[in-house]
């Protein structure tokens, strides 16, 4: 009854979610833009591609036919469905033909303002599918305020060629060597796999989608348009009002990670994480557990003393011992595994995650997340997104941010026990071994925009922090900013708990000055997992392992 009790309380799908997106297929939109391409130039790649070249949009081809989607409430919106035909890399003779899938669904107002043009997030993620029944309630209410665009990127969602190719994860680790050598592995059989059918991942690349974007507009017959876009959507539509500033109308992003700097910066996910510890130390499962100001000390204590003294314990996987080695560098990855560090439903467990590592309950640890790993493989198959890894190796950074993240790197970890994290996930998809195509990073150079920005930024967004989404907006010279206090990375989370917030984008993308739109908004406290006074006495009589082994 006791471990029934706690398990009603944790998010089960938590671990399914973050791990199949950090860890192997670039897939569900949370972790992935924090992979960046650090490099000097532009230059020793191969065919040192893009070097940022001028690009003028042009009416191409397209097909359009009716496409009704619907919910399970039995609501309908009816669109256009159709593809864009564009070249696989712009500017090389006799390249590829690609299609873009995009949908169409006309305004319902007489008035209506520019079209707006929704861009997904991941980039492993799609904006048609998703939206046919999960997010209808968007289309129907850009409906008011003028047409809507879906699209889905360049080899992503339902755009052809689909590059992405089935993987075999032989068991679960948090081990960041076994991790980047699944990716190198994975990621040279698929790209050799598509190159003997043609590919050219040289198109795949943030300046491809942004002129991809831009000829579609321009093939509809508009003259401009806003965008809007969370997570990599804002990347997205900073890419646009960078390379095409005269057709962007409008920009509403949340999620944000500009241009340059796409990985962040330890310090950066360090100050998000402790905005959550301060936000989770007034809820009642933490004062619970620690007092009223224990959590944070609570956290500290386990990294220095994983730090000082790092644990290995041995837990069956798939059958077969695993040794599993507790430091402050797998917390860090633990607690972003877990999606503790990214949004409100995902840092519900953290308070029993620090107080499970503070009593030393670390096999009981490792097995609960052993476990959600290898229920979630039984539910779906894995996949390498070839084009999703080449697009996010190439969100290259400049030379001074580059300087700025190697002096972090040399930091002691105490400085960020969580930001730490930032350190290596930026090789994380073996951007160099694998031999992805790049960029020049000239597209990293800083600008400055005339477009005016709607901006939503979460309080404790581990995966986009409160800091670098500031830097990132420092190039847009009329921006509307609102700090969404004890909110996350997932916008429409947010609005759950705010519903004001979407009124406020459609009357910003309407044209609205948003001269009333609040500098911050709180939410109410996060509904954390409050363990029993009984499940608290077995943790400190050392029976934390087996509670969780049994969740």
């Amino acid at each position: 009854m006791l471990v029934k009790m706690m398990i009603a309380r944790f998010p089960k799908d938590v671990i399914r979610r973050c791990f199949l997106a950090s860890c192997f297929i670039v897939a569900g939109a949370l972790c992935l833009n924090l992979v960046s391409a650090h490099a000097a130039d532009g230059s020793g790649r191969p065919d040192s591609l893009y070097r940022y070249t001028p690009y003028t949009p042009i009416v191409r081809p397209l097909t359009m036919e009716k496409v009704v989607f619907s919910n399970d409430e039995g609501e309908e919106v009816v669109g256009e469905q159709g593809t864009l035909e564009v070249p696989e890399v712009r500017g090389v003779e006799g390249t590829r033909t690609i299609s873009i899938a995009f949908v169409r669904i006309r305004a319902r107002t007489d008035n209506p303002a520019p079209p707006i043009v929704l861009l997904h997030g991941g980039p492993s993620q799609d904006g048609i599918i998703q939206s046919r029944s999960k997010r209808l309630n968007i289309l129907t209410e850009m409906q008011d305020v003028g047409d809507l665009i879906l699209v889905d990127g360049r080899g992503l969602g339902l755009s052809t060629p689909t590059l992405k190719c089935p993987i075999d994860v032989p068991r679960f680790t948090v081990d960041f060597q076994q991790m980047k050598q699944l990716y190198t592995d994975e990621g040279r059989q698929c790209w050799e796999k598509f190159q003997s059918e043609g590919v050219a991942l040289d198109g795949y690349n943030p300046i491809a989608l942004a002129d991809d974007v831009a000829d579609l507009m321009v093939s509809l017959g508009y003259e401009t348009f806003s965008v809007t876009g969370n997570s990599y959507g804002a990347y997205w539509s900073m890419a646009l009002a960078k390379r095409h500033p005269a057709l962007i109308h409008r920009m509403a992003i949340s999620g944000i990670f500009g241009i340059d700097g796409s990985t962040k910066l330890p310090t950066d996910a360090q100050q998000a994480f402790d905005n959550l510890i301060g936000h989770l130390e007034g809820t009642p499962a933490a004062r619970s557990l620690f007092g009223r100001k224990g959590l944070r000390r609570a956290y500290e204590r386990v990294m220095e003393r994983l730090e000082a003294h790092p644990v290995e314990v041995t837990i069956k996987v798939d059958g077969q011992p695993q040794p599993f080695i507790f430091d402050s560098h797998t917390v860090s990855r633990i607690f972003y595994f877990a999606e503790a560090t990214h949004h409100r439903e995902g840092a519900k467990i953290l308070p029993l995650l620090i107080y499970a590592l503070d009593k030393k309950a670390y096999a009981g640890v490792a097995t609960l997340l052993a476990n959600r790993f290898e229920a979630a493989m039984e539910e779906a198959p894995l996949y390498f997104g070839l084009s999703s890894v080449s697009i996010i190796c190439n969100q290259v950074t400049s030379a001074g941010f580059d300087a700025r993240f190697a002096e972090e790197r040399e930091r002691p970890a105490s400085e960020f026990w969580v930001g730490q994290l930032i350190k290596f996930r930026n090789a994380a998809y073996a951007c160099e071994e694998v031999g992805f195509p790049r960029i020049s990073t000239q597209w990293a150079d800083p600008f400055q925009s005339d477009v005016p920005v709607f901006a939503m930024i979460g309080s404790f967004d581990g995966n986009t922090p409160p800091a670098g989404a500031r830097r990132s907006l420092s190039n847009f010279k009329t921006v509307k900013t609102v700090v969404v206090e004890g909110g996350g990375h997932r916008h429409r989370e947010i609005e759950q708990e705010w519903p004001a917030l979407g009124d406020f984008r459609k009357r910003f993308l309407a044209g609205d000055p948003l001269d009333d739109l609040p500098e911050t908004v709180e939410l109410q406290p996060i509904d954390a997992a409050v363990i029993p006074w009984y499940a608290r006495l077995l943790f400190n009589l050392g029976l934390g392992d087996v509670i969780l082994k049994r969740m």
